[in-house]
């Protein structure tokens, strides 16, 4: 199926798992059940290359700010929703950590913010976003928040994120 996400300032489509940018082809990454292992209830080795969700990466850039795009096909995993593995941002070398915008251009998606406390504790919120939302995560004046988005339900989603560069400075992968 064939889905223009954007007509301008680029054309934008999805077919699948190809993401067309002004008439080309996108480069992909995959993010494998195996890749997960850590963050999900239940795992099952012999299905370790099941491919959970795709990103796209440096889509548009401008200055210091990247636009993504994530794609999370609607899937469950035995009683367990489809979700990204999750990632924080800490402060950066010039001052507080980076903010992000996510906008949900397809379905729902549900965004999961953790942060862990100075005394072990955890606090966590849960925003839930329609197609159409656009939300802000402002970086916490303390501590690291863990952000992860997860696809409830059974509708196709589609959700972009715009992340400020550096990202590979700012940004890292949950490690468990």
């Amino acid at each position: 199926m064939d889905v223009v996400l954007y007509e301008k300032p680029l054309r934008i489509e999805l077919s699948g798992t190809e993401l067309v940018v002004n008439g080309g082809k996108h480069p992909m990454s995959k993010r494998t059940l195996g890749e997960m292992r850590k963050v999900l209830r239940e795992y099952h080795e012999e299905a370790a290359d099941v491919e959970l969700y795709y990103m796209y990466r440096d889509v548009y850039s401008q200055g210091d700010i990247r636009f993504d795009i994530t794609v999370i096909p609607a899937k469950m995993l035995g009683n367990e929703y489809v979700k990204t593995k999750g990632h924080y941002h800490p402060g950066s070398e010039d001052g507080p950590a980076y903010p992000e915008v996510y906008q949900v251009l397809r379905g729902t998606v549900e965004f999961i913010m953790q942060k862990r406390n100075r005394n072990g504790s955890v606090d966590a919120m849960i925003v839930s976003a329609q197609e159409g939302d656009t939300v802000l995560f402002s970086p916490p004046d303390e501590g690291t928040p863990l952000r992860c988005s997860v696809l409830p339900g059974e509708d196709k989603n589609r959700e972009d994120r715009v992340n400020p560069l550096p990202v590979p400075s700012g940004c890292h992968q949950l490690k468990v």
